[in-house]
């Protein structure tokens, strides 16, 4: 050994301390690892078990989609249905309950009707009720609508008059000579116009067209005017009579305070709405005037849609007119009279315009009325009340 060397031991030192392997992986690493898995793609197993869950996810939410959809048409077209429904039901009670009004709280004992009608101008008549029984079928019905109405149902004529708050005036007020009478203000109507003349104490009433109007807007004739359809066959306003027999015909003046309307009429069924020939709706058939040909007409309104049938019963007084009705009976009864009627029971079926059933349901008859039943994927609701006529002129 030199003197000038150290041991071995000593010239070596430490033994350098050797790097531990790493035990936690980085993100990166992570990264690195799913790449290389991803790389290697999805075997077809997995694909299609995954295809058939999202098939099965699929479909459940469709049927929901298309559950919440068919609900939704049918509480649409159902809160439409009940609407319409009401609205009918309105429309034509409102003017039931006005049926034969002449202004007169009682049926006066003497009716003088002017016009020279007859039966086809069933809208030229003396207020009233008519009603038509769909067992008598549709030839029973006026010609204006008869292709029109529906099989199967009923219609029903509605007359009666409109106040015009015009009276008879002082000093003259009728003068029978020259058959006008004098208004206590203007009116508009036209020649050929249907009016009703009601006396004050309600012991007359008169029923005639304005013949042309001579002198001021607040006067109007009642004479027989050749120029007027149908006209009237006498300037008679008195008595009890018609243009088919004139015995009755009496020459009276009406006094000061005597009350003019216009005639209104109105029939109302059910037809085909003219948008589509497969939807029932409630028409009214009402009587207007053509005033350069001096002749009224009729002409029919579309008033709601899906109104599939009426049906009309008819409440009688026949116990010696005690103000109670004593018995329900159908317009084709050989047993009503229509001076009897004090109440009518109206019954209406409306139908939703589009099928929105899911399957076809199976309908009840209306009042046991055939060709009323049967089978579609139709939604219907069915009303009915009971209309007091507040004219007591029909009892």
């Amino acid at each position: 050994m030199h003197c000038g060397s150290l041991p071995r031991w000593q010239r070596l030192g430490p033994e350098p301390q050797r790097p531990l392997a790493r035990l936690v992986h980085s993100p990166a690493d992570h990264r690195q690892q799913r790449g290389a898995a991803l790389a290697q793609g999805l075997t077809l197993i997995e694909l299609l078990v995954a295809l058939a869950l999202s098939l099965v996810v699929l479909a459940g939410v469709l049927g929901v989609v298309q559950d919440a959809s068919g609900n939704f048409a049918v509480a649409r077209e159902l809160a439409a249905l009940q609407e319409n429904a009401s609205t009918a039901l309105r429309l034509l009670t409102s003017d039931l309950r006005l049926a034969g009004h002449t202004g007169c709280g009682l049926r006066p004992p003497h009716l003088a009707n002017a016009i020279s009608s007859t039966s086809q101008h069933w809208y030229l008549q003396p207020p009233g009720l008519q009603g038509f029984d769909s067992t008598q079928g549709r030839g029973m019905l006026p010609a204006e609508f008869r292709a029109a109405a529906r099989a199967a149902t009923d219609a029903l004529i509605v007359r009666r008059g409109e106040s015009s708050r015009l009276l008879l005036r002082a000093p003259f007020a009728h003068d029978t000579a020259s058959a006008r009478l004098f208004l206590n203000g203007n009116h508009d109507w036209r020649a050929g116009q249907p009016l009703l003349l009601a006396a004050t104490d309600c012991s007359q009433i008169a029923l005639f067209q304005q013949a042309s109007t001579h002198g001021a807007a607040n006067t109007l004739s009642h004479d027989v005017d050749p120029t007027v359809e149908p006209g009237n066959c006498s300037p008679r306003l008195g008595g009890n009579f018609d243009c088919a027999n004139l015995a009755g015909a009496e020459t009276l003046a009406f006094p000061v305070g005597s009350r003019l309307l216009a005639l209104q009429s109105a029939a109302y069924y059910i037809g085909h709405s003219p948008s589509e020939p497969t939807l029932p709706s409630l028409f009214r058939e009402r009587l207007l005037l053509n005033a350069t040909q001096r002749r009224p007409y009729t002409a029919a309104e579309e008033l709601v849609q899906g109104v599939e049938n009426l049906q009309l019963l008819y409440g009688l007084d026949l116990q010696g007119q005690d103000g109670s009705v004593d018995r329900y009976l159908r317009a084709g009864d050989p047993a009503l009279d229509w001076q009897r009627v004090l109440s009518v029971r109206v019954t209406l079926r409306v139908r939703s315009i589009r099928p929105v059933l899911p399957t076809a349901a199976d309908f009840e008859r209306i009042e046991d009325v055939p060709g009323t039943d049967g089978s579609d994927r139709y939604l219907r609701y069915t009303l009915g009340t009971t209309v007091r006529v507040r004219n007591a002129g029909l009892q």
